[in-house]
């Protein structure tokens, strides 16, 4: 995806990929699982580091991701594999290592989707919500966007946070493309 943001619309619109558990080792920092996907994959270091920190940020944490997505896990995923994943993101959001302000929204995008999780009470009921959202409306028969945000970002879509700042995804192109 670093290489071809051109795909990126596509890859949030498919299931999570097998060893997301990887990269949120390599992004939260583990030298050992950085050395060896670097030499599974012939790249450097630095190269896996920063192609797994875009995948985390424009995958997982997009706005419009559930808090499975977020977590790096399938809704089937136990507890203790949320625990873990959420531990492994804030470990790599933590302002000791990350000294910008953007990163903020994110930390709060992990910490929520964690409350929704965390407990098997407030699972069950975040998955009951989930499932009255992905029923059509009575009303037309059809979903309006706002009611199922899991999907990729219509043509119309708004490339800014709510601060303002144009998102991830634009300020991602904006580099690649040298604007």
């Amino acid at each position: 995806l670093l290489h071809l943001p051109s795909a990126i619309r596509r890859v949030k619109a498919e299931p999570l990929p097998a060893g997301v558990d990887v990269l949120l080792q390599v992004v939260a920092g583990d030298a050992a699982v950085q050395r060896e996907a670097a030499t599974r994959t012939e790249r450097p270091v630095d190269m896996i580091r920063e192609a797994a920190e875009f995948f985390v940020e424009q995958i997982l944490l997009a706005p419009e991701s559930g808090s499975y997505r977020i977590l790096g896990a399938a809704a089937e995923a136990p507890a203790s594999e949320l625990r873990h994943n959420m531990a492994l993101l804030l470990r790599w959001l933590h302002p000791d290592k990350m000294h910008t302000d953007d990163r903020r929204a994110l930390v709060e995008r992990v910490t929520l989707a964690w409350e929704n999780l965390k407990t098997p009470e407030r699972r069950a009921s975040y998955d009951r919500q989930q499932q009255g959202q992905r029923q059509p409306s009575k009303a037309s028969g059809r979903r309006h966007r706002s009611q199922n945000m899991t999907g990729p970002p219509t043509v119309g879509h708004n490339h800014r946070t709510r601060n303002g700042k144009p998102s991830l995804l634009r300020r991602a192109l904006y580099l690649l493309l040298g604007r």
